[in-house]
């Protein structure tokens, strides 16, 4: 089936009106997708002297993701990790799989970007 030429008109008009506007669309779109982000975690339930501070290094190195994790007072644990929005998603998913850890609830903030090095452990003095 053969274009009139009304026909490839239009298509180049279409081409050269709306794809540049979906091209920035699109690119925009995976810019959004891929910056950083920095969260805090406070995590309740049965999470210390369990391991679980082990765990949530293993699982943010697994995952690339960078921040640090410690113990509180009150017997919480409070995570900072950065990493792309997808990853984050992931690592707060994989938190619930702790061996011994029984987590009850993830109170999650989004805080300033902080770029961290690795992932580590912060033991309290």
């Amino acid at each position: 089936m053969s274009c009139s030429v009304a026909e490839r008109e239009i298509t180049s008009i279409i081409c050269e009106v709306f794809l540049p506007h979906l091209q920035r669309d699109i690119m925009e779109r995976d810019a959004i997708e891929t910056w950083q982000r920095t969260i805090g975690i406070i995590v309740t339930g049965r999470v210390q002297h369990v391991g679980f501070r082990s765990c949530v290094r293993k699982v943010a190195q697994n995952l690339t993701v960078t921040g640090v994790v410690m113990n509180l007072p009150d017997g919480t644990v409070a995570i900072r990790a950065t990493a792309e929005q997808v990853i984050l998603e992931k690592f707060l998913s994989l938190l619930y799989s702790c061996p011994r850890a029984v987590v009850r609830d993830l109170l999650i903030t989004d805080e300033e970007l902080c770029e961290f090095d690795v992932f580590s452990i912060v033991v309290p003095e």
